[in-house]
């Protein structure tokens, strides 16, 4: 027995090819038929007639850093089919961060991010990912952002890197995919 189908819907597969009519059966958090399944029992049967089918959609361009600890459910994006956010645009993000730099990064991001009130509890682009990950419904994917590995390195200052900064700059982006 299935847990859910969804009947007759037109699908959009993602792969680039014609749509079709079909029903999709799923069975937990995994899609496990696609075809007739009019004779397959299921808990609940969703009528999608006249409805897409597709796989969630990907925002490529985000600035949802913080906004995904206030709202983990990223409900008007789940809404419109948004299921991948892709985070650390523009070069520009909260990870890698100092905690001596977060007070003018917040000063300076907010318009972009939001001014929420929350507390950075990460250092490390690992610590924010898995804090996010806690929390977010909606799948991240991250960009290291080359401005927090120079915010890190040299701070706020306004000069050419020096090698040993260029250095240390390439081992935090290595550490941090």
């Amino acid at each position: 027995m299935l847990d859910l189908i969804l009947r007759n819907g037109t699908v959009f597969d993602g792969t680039g090819g014609e749509e079709f009519r079909e029903d999709i059966g799923i069975q937990g958090e995994w899609i496990r038929e696609i075809g007739d399944l009019s004779c397959t029992p299921a808990h609940r049967i969703l009528d999608c007639t006249d409805l897409f089918v597709a796989p969630g959609f990907i925002d490529m361009h985000t600035h949802s850093d913080l906004d995904l600890f206030v709202d983990p459910q990223s409900s008007p994006k789940v809404r419109m089919g948004v299921t991948l956010e892709l985070l650390g645009q523009d070069g520009i993000s909260v990870a890698p961060m100092r905690p001596e730099n977060v007070p003018q990064v917040k000063a300076q991001l907010g318009g972009l991010l939001g001014d929420h009130p929350i507390t950075w509890q990460w250092q490390r682009v690992g610590e924010y990912l898995r804090l996010l990950h806690r929390r977010a419904t909606v799948n991240v994917a991250y960009l290291v952002p080359h401005g927090a590995l120079r915010w890190w390195v040299m701070g706020f200052d306004s000069r050419i890197a020096t090698t040993a900064e260029l250095d240390t700059m390439c081992a935090l982006l290595q550490e941090s995919i």
